[in-house]
Protein backbone atom coordinates (compact mmCIF):
# COMPACT_ATOMS: atom_id res chain seq x y z
CA UNK A 1 0.00 0.00 0.00
CA UNK A 2 1.09 3.53 -0.64
CA UNK A 3 0.73 4.48 3.03
CA UNK A 4 3.71 2.34 4.02
CA UNK A 5 5.95 4.03 1.46
CA UNK A 6 4.91 7.44 2.76
CA UNK A 7 5.62 6.32 6.32
CA UNK A 8 9.15 5.34 5.34
CA UNK A 9 9.75 8.74 3.77
CA UNK A 10 8.21 10.54 6.74
CA UNK A 11 10.46 8.58 9.11
CA UNK A 12 13.52 9.68 7.17
CA UNK A 13 12.22 13.27 7.29
CA UNK A 14 11.86 13.08 11.08
CA UNK A 15 8.07 13.49 11.12
CA UNK A 16 7.30 10.10 12.71
CA UNK A 17 6.99 9.23 16.39
CA UNK A 18 6.77 5.53 17.16
CA UNK A 19 5.82 3.55 20.24
CA UNK A 20 2.71 3.71 22.39
CA UNK A 21 4.00 6.07 25.11
CA UNK A 22 5.67 8.45 22.69
CA UNK A 23 2.53 8.56 20.54
CA UNK A 24 0.31 9.37 23.53
CA UNK A 25 2.71 12.16 24.53
CA UNK A 26 2.64 13.60 20.99
CA UNK A 27 -1.16 13.42 20.89
CA UNK A 28 -1.45 15.19 24.24
CA UNK A 29 0.94 17.93 23.12
CA UNK A 30 -1.37 18.73 20.19
CA UNK A 31 1.26 18.13 17.53
CA UNK A 32 -0.10 14.83 16.14
CA UNK A 33 -2.18 14.79 12.96
CA UNK A 34 -2.74 11.07 12.46
CA UNK A 35 -2.08 7.92 14.50
CA UNK A 36 -1.73 4.44 13.00
CA UNK A 37 -2.06 1.36 15.21
CA UNK A 38 -1.14 -2.20 14.28
CA UNK A 39 -4.01 -4.68 14.63
CA UNK A 40 -1.65 -6.95 16.57
CA UNK A 41 -1.35 -4.45 19.43
CA UNK A 42 -2.71 -5.36 22.82
CA UNK A 43 -6.28 -4.36 23.63
CA UNK A 44 -5.06 -2.09 26.40
CA UNK A 45 -2.71 -0.21 24.05
CA UNK A 46 -5.42 0.16 21.42
CA UNK A 47 -7.88 1.52 23.99
CA UNK A 48 -5.34 4.00 25.35
CA UNK A 49 -4.52 5.31 21.87
CA UNK A 50 -8.14 5.40 20.67
CA UNK A 51 -9.25 7.26 23.81
CA UNK A 52 -6.43 9.80 23.52
CA UNK A 53 -7.13 10.40 19.84
CA UNK A 54 -10.86 10.79 20.45
CA UNK A 55 -10.28 13.29 23.24
CA UNK A 56 -7.77 15.43 21.34
CA UNK A 57 -9.38 15.14 17.88
CA UNK A 58 -6.62 13.19 16.14
CA UNK A 59 -7.38 10.85 13.22
CA UNK A 60 -6.66 7.21 13.99
CA UNK A 61 -6.70 4.02 11.92
CA UNK A 62 -5.95 0.34 12.42
CA UNK A 63 -3.35 -1.09 10.05
CA UNK A 64 -3.43 -4.80 9.15
CA UNK A 65 -0.45 -7.10 9.53
CA UNK A 66 3.01 -6.48 10.91
CA UNK A 67 4.04 -3.98 8.24
CA UNK A 68 3.68 -0.81 10.30
CA UNK A 69 6.97 -1.06 12.18
CA UNK A 70 8.82 -2.54 9.22
CA UNK A 71 7.85 0.41 7.04
CA UNK A 72 9.68 2.84 9.35
CA UNK A 73 12.66 0.56 9.93
CA UNK A 74 11.69 -0.48 13.48
CA UNK A 75 9.94 -3.86 13.16
CA UNK A 76 8.72 -4.18 16.74
CA UNK A 77 6.69 -0.92 16.78
CA UNK A 78 2.92 -1.24 17.06
CA UNK A 79 1.93 2.45 17.02
CA UNK A 80 3.06 5.35 14.85
CA UNK A 81 2.04 9.03 14.94
CA UNK A 82 2.77 11.61 12.29
CA UNK A 83 3.40 15.17 13.38
CA UNK A 84 2.36 18.23 11.45
CA UNK A 85 3.68 18.23 7.91
CA UNK A 86 2.88 17.31 4.34
CA UNK A 87 3.36 13.55 4.90
CA UNK A 88 0.66 13.54 7.58
CA UNK A 89 -1.76 15.30 5.25
CA UNK A 90 -1.05 12.80 2.47
CA UNK A 91 -1.52 9.81 4.80
CA UNK A 92 -4.83 11.28 6.07
CA UNK A 93 -6.06 11.63 2.51
CA UNK A 94 -5.32 7.94 1.83
CA UNK A 95 -7.23 6.66 4.88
Amino acid sequence: MRIFGLLGLAARAGQVTSGESACVDLIRSGKAIVCLVDEGSSDNAKKRLFDSCAHYGVAIALVPGERLGASIGKPSRKAVCLSKGSFAIQVCSLL
